[in-house]
């Protein structure tokens, strides 16, 4: 757990259980369709006009704070062990991402913690 901010970092048993809250986090610091790769880098506008320049400006200033915000967030809540799976990727949230599914996604058992068949939370 990590003690700042109260989440889980990922070890070799928790992977499913730490990409939902991963998932819920990114969302949180607008950059789950980054790391999903379905939020492009912004285009470049085909214009002169000034008010198309600085809102592209802005657009690509927001998207590389909400990369680096990822990369962050994803090194820092996977235990050090897991650090030199994605050392090599590390400049790129996405490919960060798909690195670490790749590797834990098969090993890693998918435990639910909420019984459906019953409907009902588990106890304690």
């Amino acid at each position: 757990m990590d003690s700042e901010s109260g989440h889980p970092k990922l070890i070799r048993t928790n992977y499913h259980s730490w990409r939902l809250d991963a998932e819920v986090q990114l969302i949180g610091i607008g950059a789950l369709g980054i790391v999903e790769g379905t939020e492009p880098v912004p285009e470049i506008p085909i214009t002169t006009r000034a008010a198309e320049i600085t809102t592209y400006t802005q657009s690509v200033k927001d998207y590389r704070q909400a990369r680096e915000k990822a990369i962050q967030w994803i090194w820092n809540h996977i235990h050090s062990d897991f650090h030199s799976i994605v050392a090599a990727v590390r400049r790129d949230p996405r490919d960060m991402w798909l690195e670490l599914e790749r590797r834990l996604d098969a090993v890693c058992p998918f435990h639910y913690d909420y019984n459906w068949i019953n409907d009902e939370l588990p106890e304690g």
